[in-house]
């Protein structure tokens, strides 16, 4: 079966038009619609630009930072019901940081129209659909391992001597920005 609904020729607004339906199959007749008629709401096609917003989920590897994210294009034409496309906003180019511990480039991520708030707007059109997406990753805070070695100073009491000496933990970690571990 094919329902169809004939809107040329209504302005902008709500108008009732009539539901017209036909069979594919010539043995079979259509003998009643229900509902013979639908109400629509008619709204002028509009198209805007937009910018592109990366927007970073999740982080990276501890120890390291996303910095400068970038899309090409930087911005977007979004177009349909006039309504919607005014509410938006912006588009979203979503990459995932979660332990990531190099620099990201994804070609083509998808596009996501945004209000204000960063909620989705549905019903509207996003060209292009993608973007070539870069993240960089930098490491900002090191690692450094140590080996525990005691200087022992003083004298035991007459008629003892310093037998062994033990440590615990044998090996130490310390972590933080580069300039601070090169003093140590």
């Amino acid at each position: 079966f094919n329902a169809t609904a004939n809107m040329g020729g209504f302005p902008s607004g709500q108008v009732t038009v009539s539901v017209d339906a036909t069979s594919s199959n010539g043995r079979v007749h259509v003998l009643d619609v229900v509902p013979p008629r639908i109400d629509v709401t008619l709204e002028t096609r509009r198209e805007k630009e937009v910018p592109v917003k990366v927007g970073l989920i999740g982080s990276p590897q501890q120890g390291f930072t996303a910095t400068n994210p970038s899309s090409a294009p930087s911005s977007v034409t979004v177009s349909g019901p006039e309504s919607l496309v005014a509410l938006v906003d912006s588009v979203a180019a979503e990459v995932i940081l979660t332990g990531e511990r190099a620099d990201i480039s994804e070609d083509r991520v998808e596009l996501k129209p945004r209000d204000v708030r960063g909620g989705e707007i549905s019903r509207v059109t996003v060209n292009p659909t993608t973007a070539r997406v870069n993240v960089s990753i930098e490491q900002r805070e090191f690692t450094r391992t140590y080996v525990v070695s005691p200087t022992i100073s003083g004298v035991p009491a007459p008629g003892y001597n310093v037998a062994g000496v033990n440590v615990d933990p044998p090996i130490v970690s310390i972590s933080g920005t580069h300039d601070v571990l090169q003093s140590t």
